[in-house]
């Protein structure tokens, strides 16, 4: 009886840990390693810096596509691809040059890249020439002209450095902005005393273009329930006249890796209890346009839904920070709470910042409670220095506690926690390992009794 008992444990605890092996062989374990791969490849030479409305920007779009597919995640509104249209810049035709001519002829003209280069902030004419004649107003350390109804600006950079290369706003007031040295600020300055004329020309302009959006998403088991919506924007701010490439490693190739990462091992765990829903978000560096379209396009569809947004994730020794939308800092925000209290209880060091400068704040000013998740470090971003070398996996790591843990809270019910927790797994396969080897220990002590 004892045998019989016996062989039908041994046969139970088997099925069991087959089963628990079987399902965590299903399950696509969140790996940063992976992680940093897809940035290195997104911040790669390959994509030019992914400028919205760019052909390279395109190419990632599909990129994300091709992985919610192989995901086999669903589309959302029979669609991975969601185009709206923006006003973006392009490299044009012309040779970049500034040039100061006297009353007598005689011409001053400057280096590009070295004396003067363009500002991204906006490009609604290319091409200048002013005078004291304008509407000038002259300070400390810029410039600024008004003509024919339109605004323009030439500024001294700090230290003299043209890396920094700002966001594109086509809203901007101001038509164009020039960084300057102080040596040419001051030339400038003398000339418009001496009513001499100030000529620009600029490599680029601005074209209208359909970009998109990149959705997809897992169905949860009841309609009732509010989706969740993971965000992070692919676009960075493309390559400049001088062949520089800015990489946008950290800004944000390494949010998109990381929800790309995220998808998968979500579609591999059991179905969630509501909707998952991922978003690929466009020209956040042209003002938040993307998030904008969707969050527009959805606020009635998806209302009460929470959105969670990456941007700039894995920045060696910087905290976790929780960037809420400037309107929120004396209200309540339950995805905020919540995520602050799964912090505190994994002894996970975070900031909290009130501001609207990530796609969070199209969310919050469509009525969703929304946040983004960063690793808040501004000192590379917006510069060609900006690559994988200074991603950490540690930090990449941080970021997947905090959001496994707020899944497993928000999205998952008891039995599935149960499934795919670790220890049990692993109790498993140790009684069975007992079980079986149980009879071949009795044997061996038989054995060496008669011997």
């Amino acid at each position: 009886m004892k045998s019989k008992i016996y062989k039908i444990c041994t046969i139970i605890s088997a099925i069991i840990f087959i089963f628990f092996l079987g399902l965590r062989c299903s399950i696509e374990y969140f790996d940063s390693n992976n992680v940093k791969e897809t940035i290195e490849y997104l911040a790669s030479d390959e994509f030019e810096g992914r400028l919205c409305g760019s052909k390279e920007n395109d190419s990632v779009a599909d990129y994300i596509t091709k992985t919610f597919e192989k995901y086999k995640l669903s589309k959302l509104d029979n669609s991975y691809k969601q185009g709206f249209q923006v006003n973006a810049p392009f490299r044009n035709d012309n040779t970049p040059s500034l040039t100061i001519t006297k009353s007598n002829g005689e011409t001053k003209s400057f280096e590009y890249g070295k004396d003067f280069k363009e500002d991204m902030l906006n490009f609604n004419s290319s091409s200048e020439t002013f005078s004291s004649e304008d509407s000038v107003n002259i300070f400390p350390s810029s410039i600024s002209f008004r003509k024919d109804n339109k605004l323009f600006l030439f500024y001294v950079s700090e230290e003299n450095n043209f890396s920094f290369r700002s966001s594109f706003i086509n809203d901007s007031p101001i038509s164009f902005a020039v960084v300057i040295t102080k040596d040419v600020y001051n030339t400038m300055f003398s000339s418009l005393k001496n009513k001499d004329t100030i000529s620009i020309t600029l490599p680029y302009s601005v074209k209208k273009t359909e970009v998109f959006n990149v959705v997809s998403k897992i169905e949860g088991r009841d309609k009732k329930l509010k989706p969740l919506i993971l965000t992070a924007h692919y676009d960075h701010v493309g390559k400049d006249a001088l062949g520089n490439i800015y990489h946008g490693a950290l800004d944000n190739a390494s949010g998109t890796s990381f929800l790309i990462e995220l998808s998968k091992y979500i579609s591999s765990l059991p179905k969630p209890n509501r909707d998952i829903i991922f978003v690929a978000l466009n020209a956040e560096e042209f003002g938040l346009l993307g998030s904008n379209d969707f969050a527009s396009r959805y606020k009635d569809e998806l209302k009460g839904a929470e959105v969670i947004n990456f941007d700039m994730i894995g920045s060696e020794n910087y905290p976790l920070t929780f960037m809420s939308g400037e309107s929120l800092k004396e209200k309540d925000s339950t995805i905020l709470n919540n995520l602050k209290t799964i912090c505190t209880d994994n002894n996970l060091v975070f900031n909290v910042k009130y501001e609207d400068s990530s796609d969070h704040a199209s969310f919050i000013k469509n009525g969703f409670d929304s946040l983004t998740l960063s690793h808040s470090d501004v000192s590379k971003i917006h510069t060609p220095n900006d690559k994988t070398d200074f991603i950490s996996e540690t930090s990449i790591d941080n970021a997947f506690l905090l959001i496994d843990k707020y899944l497993m809270e928000n999205c998952y019910g008891t039995i599935t926690k149960i499934l795919i927790n670790p220890v049990l797994h692993a109790i498993s396969f140790i009684v069975f390992l007992i079980l079986v080897s149980h009879p071949i220990i009795k044997k061996i002590d038989v054995y060496k009794k008669k011997s």
